[in-house]
């Protein structure tokens, strides 16, 4: 039996992040922690977001969602988003790098990168958050 590496808390916000882009898969780029729409530069971040811009003018990662429905702060405030989103999941270095770097993600889940459809691109970010919850991989 795998070591649960994501206790009750965590896996119920790893839930919500996963509702939340599977709910608005244009508000879903795995290129950084938090985008405003001022921030995104496609020529650097194509590989991440395809289409437009979402209306709302705000994007984020896993992490990033993380600090934004798990919290009351503002990412913007936070100088080291990696690091309290962990610690909102309950997650260790170790474990926070095999979910927030999707270029490390395992097979299946490696088809994210060249997903270029934002409802395909959030389906399988959240079978890859389930996996990991599920599994600690």
């Amino acid at each position: 039996m795998a070591k649960n590496f994501v206790g009750a808390k965590g896996a119920r916000l790893l839930r919500k992040v996963a509702k939340h882009i599977l709910d608005e898969p244009k508000r879903f780029i795995m290129a950084a922690w938090f985008y405003k729409r001022s921030d995104y530069r496609p020529s650097v971040d194509d590989f991440s977001y395809h289409g437009d811009f979402p209306t709302c003018n705000t994007a984020a990662c896993i992490g990033g969602w993380s600090v934004v429905l798990g919290s009351k702060k503002n990412p913007d405030d936070i100088l080291d988003v990696q690091r309290y989103a962990a610690r909102l999941l309950g997650l260790t270095p170790s474990r926070v790098a095999v979910l927030f770097d999707a270029w490390a993600w395992p097979t299946p889940f490696d088809k994210f990168q060249s997903a270029t459809d934002p409802r395909k691109r959030a389906q399988i970010a959240a079978k890859r958050i389930e996996h990991f919850i599920k599994t600690g991989e």
